[in-house]
């Protein structure tokens, strides 16, 4: 397997996100989760520079971002972003990027929030996933806002 070089992620983030996602999950001192953390920190590291997360300034869009990006798809949360910031189909994720970097962080995490929250409804609504599965996703996007507004108010 070919050695991919990939920009740097800030291990707390990556942690942060493993602990927001699988805490009801594993107990603690699960021999599991020392692989899990692994495969889930190179899963974090594809997603962080594929979608070239490393140009995104404020640490706690950044972590945001890369946890909206693993759970509902690049396409899906480029979309969200494109049509809040009223961009043209043709306009580039860098664009994004750089309309994320100027705008005030509240903002960007805000219509994130909601668009994640709207999108889990409209699943349970539709019975794509189950009660207790929205719940848990409501509680982690809950959670994971209150951090990253806490980490790019601390920048």
């Amino acid at each position: 397997m070919e050695k991919i070089n990939f920009k740097s992620i800030d291990e707390h983030i990556v942690r942060s996100l493993f602990d927001i996602n699988y805490k009801d999950t594993l107990l603690e001192g699960n021999s599991r989760e020392e692989i899990l953390m692994k495969d889930f920190e190179y899963a974090m590291k594809v997603v962080f520079n594929n979608n070239l997360l490393f140009e995104v300034s404020n640490p706690g869009v950044q972590e945001y971002l890369l946890d909206s990006i693993a759970s509902y798809g690049d396409l899906l949360v480029i979309k969200w972003l494109q049509d809040y910031f009223s961009f043209q189909e043709n306009s580039t994720w860098l664009e994004t990027i750089e309309k994320i970097n100027s705008e005030n962080s509240y903002k960007t995490l805000e219509i994130l929030r909601v668009m994640r929250n709207c999108y889990d409804k409209e699943a349970f609504q539709n019975k794509i996933i189950k009660k207790s599965e929205y719940l848990e996703r409501l509680q982690i996007t809950k959670d994971l806002f209150d951090i990253c507004l806490y980490n790019s108010l601390m920048k």
